[in-house]
């Protein structure tokens, strides 16, 4: 629950600490009543930025500009729990919203996010009384890697508790299957995102899943997640193949 509120005029105010009707005794308490001042840096996109709450009640605000319309994907890179949200032109592009472990592979409506050309601001902040350093990077195609499918895949996480992405072109109606031949120093997942945003399919790397049938045409994102659970330090190496069915 946050504690922070915004003050709407100059003057002395008077803080009411009111008891319970059902208080039978005297009752001893402790607060404190502390201005918070939150932070704003700007953001590169692809780039590791560490959200620094180092007060309770802060929130730390990243600004950033597209020139052109552009898709982004949150990287978590921490196994902390925090909050994060996006304000741009059109308003609120995501709420205050709970960051999952990446490795999560139930859907919660934030894939890649579309986002068009203007300027934007995310903000990062922590329930309560906590603090900490929130490590995060928005990806964007550029991090993309192409994969060519029926084809093996090798390599590594650069980051043990983030994501890796791969952009392959698929025609609606291709029938394909995730061969997840394996994983070492730590445990990752995968997800498939059509053009629009929306995952298609996804589970643990070396989990074996029935092929499946794409719905669109164009260039999906095949997203390689890093568990909460990795060390940080972890090397996370793995390989797979993106095959087209018969």
């Amino acid at each position: 629950m946050r504690d922070t509120f915004t003050l709407q005029r100059t003057g002395e105010y008077l803080l009411l600490l009111e008891g319970s009707p059902s208080n039978t005794a005297p009752v001893n308490y402790q607060f404190n009543l502390q201005p918070v001042v939150d932070s704003t840096a700007p953001l590169t996109l692809d780039t590791t930025a560490p959200a620094v709450i180092d007060q309770s009640g802060k929130t730390a605000n990243f600004s950033f500009t597209l020139n052109e319309a552009t898709p982004v994907l949150f990287d978590k890179l921490t196994n902390a729990g925090f909050y994060w949200s996006l304000t741009g032109p059109q308003g609120q592009q995501v709420g205050r919203h709970w960051a999952y472990d990446n490795q999560d592979t139930s859907f919660d409506g934030f894939e890649h996010l579309a986002l068009a050309a203007g300027s934007y601001t995310l903000s990062v902040d922590l329930d309560g009384a906590n603090t900490g350093s929130i490590p995060f990077r928005l990806l964007s195609a550029n991090s993309a890697q192409t994969l060519v499918p029926n084809t093996v895949t090798t390599g590594s996480l650069d980051l043990a508790r983030g994501s890796s992405i791969y952009k392959v072109s698929l025609t609606q109606g291709d029938k394909v299957y995730l061969d997840g031949r394996s994983v070492a120093g730590g445990s990752l997942s995968w997800r498939l995102i059509d053009p629009y945003g929306v995952r298609v399919n996804g589970s643990a790397l070396t989990t074996a899943v029935d092929p499946f049938v794409v719905n669109a045409t164009g260039d999906y994102w095949l997203v390689l997640d890093g568990s909460d659970g990795n060390a940080a330090n972890a090397t996370v190496n793995y390989q797979f193949a993106l095959n087209k069915a018969p």
